[in-house]
């Protein structure tokens, strides 16, 4: 597996960003750096980019299958009309799972388009060398579409002050117009104001006018009632503005939700999110089709096993307090990496093919866990977070549900400083 410790990029874009003549792959090698700086000393003799690029510092990593995630945008495409074509969802850095790697298998995976939710999501992709159309499903400040032009990266837009506001360019600007059809969150709010959006886009010689869409608030219910509303507002919108005599060159509304209960609502296009990372977006959604697999597995290590006797206090607050003599180990992971606090004292990870019990409060970087009598476990002994080992299995569904949360969160809330292996079983 490749070893990944740095996959969002968007730091080293933002400097670029008002120093950039061209933002063409070409020119944009100086991103491709590791960014950590000269740490070269007479002493130590190496950097520490060179003691990053081969080896696994940490025991804690996320692990991402990349078969699994080609597996998965072929059940979907082969659930979805063959007339409709996909874009990948790969802001959050992939979900958590990656962009730049994903991307890449996206792209093998003959998708059409890639979706992000920022400008620097984009301008990561595009210094990673990927080649793929990218539509920016956020906001993208008005001072920085120029930086989005050289970027060849699609943005949206949602009224006709946004497109008038734009200064002129000698590189087309490429937009698509965002509908708000009941999500209540960005787009235009009534046929009229799209109209005229459309209107200011279709008149500018320097934007090229790619697609329209909106957003599916209630894709994942059972009760399609409100996603046909939308579905229905959206129909309207798309025939007022065609009869004002302007065609539409691609429109797009689904979610993964809506393409596997609902694609008649997808028009010509899906962009396939947690569904491609092997997540259901809920129970509903679950039973209209099986067989997605989880890209994402989360694992780490034992750092350190002792014994303690009773009435011994654990962690921060003494919150855990044996009751007898037990076996506690520590684990190098904490909150700092995803693992949420509020899962202290009843939460569990996987040893040896068993549920053991976090027990205390988990901390920044470490959390303790109590190994049951019947277990002899030692230090560098592999503990699963997210995934399986044996018959025991631990969904992102199921940290979901301990936390009163959905699977998005968790997947995206895993930290950048956990390394991503990269690669297939």
């Amino acid at each position: 597996m490749d070893i990944v410790h740095r996959t969002h990029r968007s730091d080293a874009c933002l400097r670029e960003i008002d120093n950039t003549e061209d933002l063409r792959t070409d020119d944009m090698e100086d991103l491709r750096t590791d960014d950590m700086g000269d740490f070269r000393s007479d002493d130590m003799g190496f950097t520490a980019a060179e003691c990053l690029r081969d080896t696994v510092v940490r025991s804690t990593v996320a692990k991402i299958d990349l078969e699994a995630y080609a597996h998965n945008v072929r059940m979907l495409r082969a659930h979805i009309p063959a007339h409709i074509d996909m874009l990948a969802v790969v802001k959050a850095n992939a979900y958590g799972h990656g962009a730049v790697h994903i991307a890449q298998e996206a792209q093998r995976c003959g998708v059409r388009m890639l979706g992000v939710a920022l400008l620097t999501e984009a301008l990561a992709l595009r210094a990673q060398g990927i080649t793929l159309p990218i539509l920016i499903l956020g906001m993208t400040p008005i001072e920085h579409m120029d930086c989005a032009r050289r970027a060849r990266a699609a943005v949206t837009l949602c009224d006709v002050d946004a497109v008038r506001a734009i200064p002129a360019g000698d590189v087309p600007l490429i937009v698509h117009l965002k509908v708000d059809t009941g999500m209540g969150r960005i787009g235009a709010p009534t046929i009229e104001e799209a109209v005229a959006a459309a209107r200011a886009v279709h008149d500018r010689a320097d934007i090229v006018w790619e697609g329209l869409y909106t957003h599916y608030a209630r894709a994942d219910e059972a009760d399609a009632s409100f996603s046909a509303q939308q579905h229905q507002r959206l129909r309207a919108v798309c025939d007022a503005i065609r009869t004002e005599g302007m065609p539409i060159p691609l429109v797009h509304a689904a979610n993964t939700a809506i393409a596997l209960t609902l694609p008649a609502y997808a028009q010509q296009m899906v962009r396939l999110g947690i569904g491609t990372y092997g997540v259901y977006p809920s129970q509903h959604t679950a039973e209209v089709m099986e067989g997605l697999r989880p890209v994402l597995s989360w694992e780490t290590r034992i750092a350190a096993v002792k014994t303690v006797g009773p009435h011994t206090p654990i962690s921060y607050g003494g919150r855990y307090v044996t009751t007898t003599t037990e076996t506690i180990a520590t684990l190098p992971v904490g909150y700092a990496d995803g693992l949420s606090r509020k899962l202290s004292g009843r939460w569990h990870v996987v040893i040896q093919g068993k549920y053991v019990p976090i027990v205390g409060t988990i901390c920044m970087d470490m959390c303790m866990v109590r190994i049951p009598p019947s277990m002899d476990v030692r230090v560098g002994e592999r503990v699963v977070l997210i995934g399986c080992m044996g018959d025991a299995h631990i969904a992102v569904d199921d940290v979901a549900a301990a936390l009163d949360t959905i699977p998005y969160e968790v997947l995206c809330g895993i930290s950048d400083r956990v390394p991503r292996m990269i690669g297939t079983p």
